[in-house]
């Protein structure tokens, strides 16, 4: 029923949606992921909440503006080598206590995470970048359990990212 609610409205629902039950079996939440040519843009798609007896509750679509694709991008194998160069630079001597554990491709918000000097908020066109997310170890994971990094898909530039304390 939500499939067909999406596309009788003309929103991208292509495949299969993820669908959870609302709480308190309020109903269902279909959601379908934004993919740009093979490559998610975590935080968009469609989402269609119905109620129990499978009435439209809501509807909504987020679609943010993307940047042009860099010309090049750089491959994995370089991708994972400026990861971990730039753990290194945030780690120092504490690298060893830091793992790359996932590298991939995202449509992300540039934000200020590792440079205090950047604008307060994530940006708001998405740009294509490398997703490195590492797990810490040791004494350093009392204080810090992850960290994303966001490194520029074209020229491997920390753009952003997140820690998990």
């Amino acid at each position: 029923r939500g499939s067909r609610l999406a596309t009788d409205l003309g929103l991208d629902a292509a495949g299969t949606p993820d669908i959870q039950p609302a709480p308190d079996d309020t109903g269902w939440t279909l959601t379908w992921s934004r993919n740009v040519d093979g490559v998610p843009v975590p935080g968009d798609g469609v989402r269609v909440d119905l109620w129990p007896d499978g009435r439209m509750h809501a509807i909504v679509r987020t679609e943010r503006p993307l940047a042009a694709r860099p010309i090049t991008t750089l491959d994995e194998a370089t991708a994972r080598a400026r990861g971990t160069a730039m753990l290194g630079t945030l780690f120092g001597d504490r690298t060893d206590q830091v793992a790359i554990t996932t590298l991939a491709l995202a449509w992300v918000a540039p934000n200020s995470a590792f440079d205090p000097t950047g604008p307060d908020a994530p940006g708001t066109t998405l740009r294509l970048a490398w997703v490195v997310e590492a797990r810490t170890s040791g004494p350093l994971a009392d204080e810090l359990r992850a960290v994303k990094l966001f490194l520029d898909a074209g020229t491997g530039a920390l753009i952003g990212g997140d820690v998990l304390r």
